[in-house]
């Protein structure tokens, strides 16, 4: 197995180093902070720490490194960790840039070396399966989909709630239907000028016969965390929060009725019941990372690769731009 490095942890690196260090896998964890290192050392006492990214930078051993980092410390951290031959984990979003994203694509390409955001809902069991109904034509032709995520805070000083959560969704709707879409709207709203943007954004993705909007908030009375997708021949709902199956596949659908005689018997409307879809159980972050590991160690292309997170940055910025213009 590759030795991996940790870069940055913070509120999620602990996370991350928490299923890198079960994975048998860490070799180095870096941080500035010194409460961080702290943590680490009380709770991880055989992991060797340090201040110094260059001690990372230099260190033989280490084969690939996560960043859990502030987003706009990613391009210059990930460009000399690809200059020196390491692969890359950069949890989403991945760089704020085109140009940025560009250079690592090109720097990553002269070296073969791989580069990998971290995009968790991807490896969520239940994203998967998912994924799978969808291609499986259980619901027919996709017509249009929506995606909540919302909740009263978690507030930050560095990003609007479209770059904090937006990819997590648009990242998945790329696996529901991988084409761009024709055009990108957004609207949003900046209550507090203490935060690093909007805390409230709706986006719509229209499609040449599709429409998908999303709907992200930090300013709203309810945690939601929802999918749904819905097409000619049936629906789908993904529900994160619910407790009697987080995937529900309904019998509901709208059709021509070819045999009308009348006016009001031009549709047909089937209201029928749900079925849950199964799939099995395991944690998404440590299937995250051992993917990580598994891809650095046998040459893989990753599911979340960077042509994916080019993909995933042209979305935000398009919406951002459309934010920007309002």
């Amino acid at each position: 197995m590759s030795k991996v490095a940790l870069i940055g942890a913070g509120r999620w690196g602990k996370n991350i180093l928490r299923n890198l260090y079960n994975l048998g896998a860490l070799e180095l964890v870096c941080d500035a902070d010194d409460k961080n290192l702290e943590f680490v050392a009380d709770n991880y006492p055989e992991v060797t720490l340090t201040k110094s990214v260059d001690e990372v930078i230099g260190n033989s051993n280490i084969k690939g490194v996560f960043l859990a980092t502030p987003a706009a410390t990613h391009f210059e951290l990930a460009r000399k960790l690809l200059e020196v031959g390491k692969d890359i984990f950069v949890e989403k979003p991945i760089v704020l840039e085109m140009a940025h994203l560009e250079e690592l694509q090109k720097i990553a390409a002269e070296k073969d070396l791989i580069v990998m955001e971290g995009h968790l809902l991807l490896y969520h069991p239940a994203v998967l399966r998912l994924r799978q109904a969808v291609a499986d034509g259980n619901i027919g032709t996709v017509n249009h989909a929506y995606f909540k995520r919302t909740a009263l805070g978690n507030i930050r000083f560095e990003s609007s709630v479209l770059w904090d959560l937006g990819p997590h969704d648009l990242s998945i709707l790329l696996q529901l239907i991988p084409e761009m879409p024709k055009n990108i709207s957004a609207s949003g709203i900046k209550v507090f000028e203490q935060g690093g943007g909007e805390e409230v954004v709706v986006t719509t993705l229209k499609y040449q016969d599709k429409l998908v909007y999303l709907h992200e908030s930090w300013l709203d009375p309810f945690k939601d965390r929802k999918i749904i997708v819905v097409g000619d021949k049936g629906m789908l709902v993904m529900d994160e929060l619910a407790e009697d199956g987080k995937i529900k596949l309904y019998d509901k659908c709208i059709a021509i009725n070819d045999d009308a005689k009348f006016e009001h018997e031009i549709f047909k409307y089937n209201d029928g019941d749900f079925t849950v879809l199964d799939y099995s159980d395991s944690e998404p972050l440590r299937d995250e990372c051992a993917h990580f590991i598994e891809c650095i160690t046998e040459r893989k292309t990753p599911v979340s690769n960077i042509e994916n997170s080019k993909k995933v940055l042209s979305m935000l910025l398009a919406a951002t731009e459309s934010l920007n213009s309002k």
